[in-house]
């Protein structure tokens, strides 16, 4: 599983790229589709934390005014 979802994200990268787009893929290994909310069974707090810093971050910088 982990290779065919680092193997989609080169992809991403790699089309974005070519592109001149700006972009970062992250995988977290071990965690399952919707791990970020805690009330569903797949959450992984570790992940999810990791996971909500980061996508705050990103729009404090690309959205703050």
């Amino acid at each position: 599983m982990i290779d065919q979802q680092i193997d989609i994200a080169t992809k991403i990268i790699d089309k974005q790229a070519m592109e001149g787009t700006k972009n970062e893929v992250e995988i977290y290994p071990g965690t399952h589709h919707g791990f970020a909310f805690p009330k569903r069974p797949v959450y992984h707090r570790d992940a999810a934390e990791r996971h909500w810093e980061r996508l705050l971050a990103l729009y404090r910088r690309n959205l703050a005014q």
